[in-house]
């Protein structure tokens, strides 16, 4: 059987998640949380990145809370922190991006992908990126001088092909991954969404770029 706890208009949900903590006949039942709970923005937002937007919102994805035109550098750095955390970087790091190395970029590009990769370099052994065939050699050529001056002896690998429009970037022995809505070029210039992976979905994206060699 399954129960589903509303809260009623003037009910105080917090009250009732207390009394469900302490009453040892309600600890015997699992409790999930949900939306209808009065849960403020930022508690919204952090269960949004806990268990994936797509987990929670299967019908529509609602992700302007995220990266919406003109968001500062800085947050969208600490969003996308959040999100590799969650993904739990272990000594390779997966970044399939066509416009990871663009022919249009933004000032200081290459110090923005230092930046959000500085936390998880002393953990990383090596970086495979793969993007279009038409990448900019000199970016790509800043991209990396600017990661090794973090972390000497860092590895960065380089493939090509043409058969992925979508961003993930994979990592914890290959089983977690995420989902970027766009390149990092044109973060902050558009609606854009930033999403967990489910294994299976991970799995087979690594399988087809196994496939093809790019790995």
């Amino acid at each position: 059987m399954i129960l589903k706890v509303t809260a009623l208009p003037g009910a105080d949900f917090d009250a009732f998640a207390e009394e469900w903590r302490n009453n040892p006949i309600l600890q015997k039942f699992d409790a999930k949380e949900s939306l209808e709970t009065g849960l403020d923005t930022a508690a919204i937002q952090e269960l949004l990145i806990e268990r994936g937007q797509t987990d929670i919102l299967r019908e529509e994805a609602v992700n302007e809370h995220l990266t919406t035109p003109g968001t500062s550098q800085a947050k969208l750095i600490s969003i996308l922190q959040r999100y590799i955390n969650k993904m739990a970087p272990d000594s390779e790091l997966i970044i399939v991006d066509p416009y990871f190395y663009p022919r249009n970029f933004p000032a200081g590009y290459s110090q923005f992908i230092a930046d959000i990769l500085t936390p998880y370099l002393a953990g990383l052994n090596e970086i495979k990126v793969v993007t279009s065939t038409n990448y900019n050699a000199v970016i790509r050529a800043q991209v990396e001088t600017d990661l090794k001056a973090r972390r000497p002896g860092l590895i960065i690998s380089h493939t090509t092909t043409d058969n992925y429009h979508d961003r993930f970037w994979i990592s914890n022995g290959r089983e977690q991954g995420l989902i970027v809505g766009t390149s990092l070029n044109g973060l902050g210039n558009k609606y854009a969404l930033v999403d967990r992976l489910n294994k299976s979905d991970v799995r087979d994206i690594v399988a087809s770029l196994s496939t093809e060699g790019l790995l």
